[in-house]
């Protein structure tokens, strides 16, 4: 079996976990999940979080029941992030406009979603 996933930070192509996702059967497309923002402090991890009217490009693959095992090891559940069901947009030429696609993403736990907004807040009050 295989499952969707919705990507947005290191896994992505390009980045640095990003060799992980090459035993997914289809990806990367792009995809942008609306309503949330992410948050990726210089030499973290990101994380997102829910921001009406912001929204999120990142990348959905279809993945092996047993890479989603792995990516839930390498995203820390549930320490560090917690996998959520989500609706992706998908932006591709080729598809049509608004096609979405129903995805799994890891969202920030409660003590690492506090930890990302403090350190947030104090980015924005060292820049003002």
């Amino acid at each position: 079996m295989t499952i969707n996933v919705f990507v947005y930070g290191t896994l992505m192509k390009g980045h640095r976990l990003s060799p992980v996702m090459d035993t997914a059967k289809i990806g990367p497309l792009k995809g942008i999940l609306k309503g949330y923002r992410r948050i990726w402090p210089e030499g973290n991890f990101p994380v997102i979080v829910v921001s009406p009217g912001d929204e999120v490009v990142g990348e959905i693959y279809n993945i092996p029941n047993e890479l989603l095992d792995e990516l839930d090891d390498i995203e820390c559940i549930p320490r560090l992030y917690v996998r959520i069901p989500v609706e992706v947009v998908m932006d591709e030429s080729h598809v049509p406009t608004n096609y979405k696609v129903q995805c799994q993403t890891y969202y920030p736990s409660s003590d690492t979603l506090d930890c990302w907004l403090s350190m947030e807040r104090s980015e924005v009050s060292a820049s003002s």
